[in-house]
């Protein structure tokens, strides 16, 4: 960023979206940083600091049970968030406490995470598990909402105008009989992961799949839902049988990354085990809840 003249600090969401929008492209915004600080684009001019606007930091669960989550949030908050939903704090609270250590948790932010969008970032695979929204705001054209699905199968750089800024995530109600979880293989805290998963299973009334989410991460150069297996998984019921079954398929579905820390091979192995153990981890949970439900435990 060598041409850089300005660093504005807006205090409300129309500030920040008028800066960019009369900014032509040429105004970014930046959260973290984390991504920005080894930017060398010689277009930038000015950056627009979004994190002292109060309206970006919240993380609420509203009356219909649907979770409001502002952009700036940190890693650190997220992993921290105590009145999270219980499915929510099993994906994406834990996901976000595995990011790096805390240094990089206190400044890496939910919004920067989705538009910087990595291989190797751990947030958007978790929100796609959870059928999470993205609320994009504008000055020129308003409100309008994405799912992270849509955000995410191209680069969400190709996908937001350069006058949009990513605002708030929306994560929806989701039932009562719900497990979910993410899980990371890495040789170290701190280093980047060989594969993510996030899993999501829902339950009906007879104790049978009625939905189900598998996403893969970090193998894989963008967040993939596996909607085959997925779908193996609905109208059965939970059981270590149909997990392996389904783990076992996985390496077909994907095309994992080969680089000088792991084959291809490796990875898809990996992410046949990984999807095993979050589908485990998930029947575990609402076959729990669904027996506590009848009165069969406590």
């Amino acid at each position: 960023m060598k041409n850089l003249e300005r660093w504005y600090y807006p205090k409300s969401i129309p500030e920040a979206l008028e800066l960019l929008a009369e900014g032509g492209g040429k105004v970014k915004v930046i959260g973290g940083g984390t991504a920005l600080a080894e930017s060398r684009s010689p277009d930038i001019v000015a950056l627009v600091d979004i994190t002292r606007i109060d309206a970006l930091q919240h993380a609420t669960v509203e009356g219909d049970g649907r979770c409001t989550l502002g952009a700036v949030l940190t890693a650190h908050h997220l992993a921290e968030w105590l009145n999270a939903p219980p499915v929510v704090a099993r994906t994406l609270c834990k996901a976000a406490g595995t990011i790096s250590h805390r240094m990089h948790r206190n400044v890496i932010t939910l919004g920067g995470n989705i538009v910087q969008l990595y291989a190797w970032s751990d947030l958007p695979v978790a929100l796609l598990a959870l059928d999470a929204v993205c609320v994009l705001q504008s000055a020129k054209n308003g409100t309008r909402r994405l799912p992270i699905r849509k955000l995410t199968t191209v680069h969400p750089a190709k996908e937001l105008l350069f006058h949009e800024m990513l605002t708030q995530v929306e994560i929806p109600a989701l039932p009562a009989r719900s497990g979910g979880t993410f899980v990371k293989f890495a040789r170290t805290e701190t280093d980047y992961a060989f594969a993510t998963v996030a899993a999501r299973v829902d339950l009906d009334g007879d104790g049978v799949v009625s939905d189900c989410r598998i996403v893969v991460g970090c193998a894989v150069p963008r967040p993939v839902r596996l909607e085959a297996l997925e779908a193996m998984v609905t109208g059965q019921d939970p059981s270590p049988g149909l997990a392996a079954e389904v783990g076992s398929r996985v390496g077909t579905h994907i095309r994992p990354l080969g680089d000088f820390r792991a084959s291809a091979a490796y990875r898809a192995e990996l992410c046949s085990v990984l999807v095993k153990r979050a589908l485990l981890e998930c029947f575990d949970q609402v076959v729990g809840v669904a027996a506590i439900e009848r009165g069969e435990g406590a």
